[in-house]
């Protein structure tokens, strides 16, 4: 503590022993009051610190319930365009099976059933294609498709 140094009491002082005493419990009390003072202003602040850190637990909950949510979401979002990305890309692999199917000749867009007239001469790069249809309905498509499609290597 800091204030004046403490003197002793003289007994033989009479009325300035007691101004003494008076000015060092005036002294003691402005002391005290100061220290209650400051004791006070250190419980706001706790109470302030506190209140702050429940308000802060509560805004970190709905923060991680906020959190879970969009994630959730977007997890969601992100499944349907891998979805709508996988069925792009079947429809595109579909159409360009059937475009190579149909440039062999191994579908034909007519509704004939008749078996396909095959070329004579063929250049080096491509290869003839033939089906025939056997009584039960079935048809058997020739070698050369397979090994023009990449089955026959």
């Amino acid at each position: 503590m800091s204030g004046p140094a403490y003197t002793p009491l003289e007994p033989s002082g009479g009325s300035s022993s007691v101004q003494n005493v008076q000015t060092q419990l005036n002294e003691v009390t402005s002391i005290v009051q100061g220290n209650i003072n400051k004791l006070l202003a250190r419980g706001d602040k706790l109470q302030d610190i506190s209140d702050k850190s429940e308000q802060l637990a509560a805004n970190s909950e709905q923060f991680k319930r906020t959190a879970n949510k969009v994630r959730s979401k977007m997890w969601w979002q992100n499944m349907k365009m891998k979805a709508i990305l996988a069925g792009v890309i079947g429809l595109l692999l579909l159409a360009l099976l059937l475009v190579v199917l149909f440039q062999t000749g191994v579908l034909k867009t007519g509704g004939s059933t008749a078996a396909p007239a095959t070329s004579s001469s063929s250049s080096p790069g491509s290869s003839a294609v033939g089906i025939t249809t056997s009584s039960s309905g079935s048809s058997a498509v020739s070698g050369a498709v397979y090994k023009h499609l990449g089955a026959g290597r």
